[in-house]
């Protein structure tokens, strides 16, 4: 249960820190390109997006 809390304050504070937020969309972003190279699409389709989102999503699920 520590880690899902850990876990919870560090999103809270990464949603309030502007930094922590430019960094995570640069993170989502550079993981689309790789998503993206890896199954031939352009960054800029939404599917690599949206896998990208939810390969991050995911770390909190496991965590919980």
């Amino acid at each position: 249960m520590w880690a899902a809390a850990a876990v919870q304050r560090f999103e809270a504070m990464a949603c309030d820190t502007s930094a922590l937020r430019a960094h995570h969309r640069n993170m989502l972003a550079r993981m689309a390109d790789g998503v993206a190279r890896r199954a031939g699409l352009t960054p800029g389709d939404p599917e690599p997006q949206i896998a990208a989102v939810a390969l991050v999503g995911l770390w909190s699920v496991q965590v919980d």
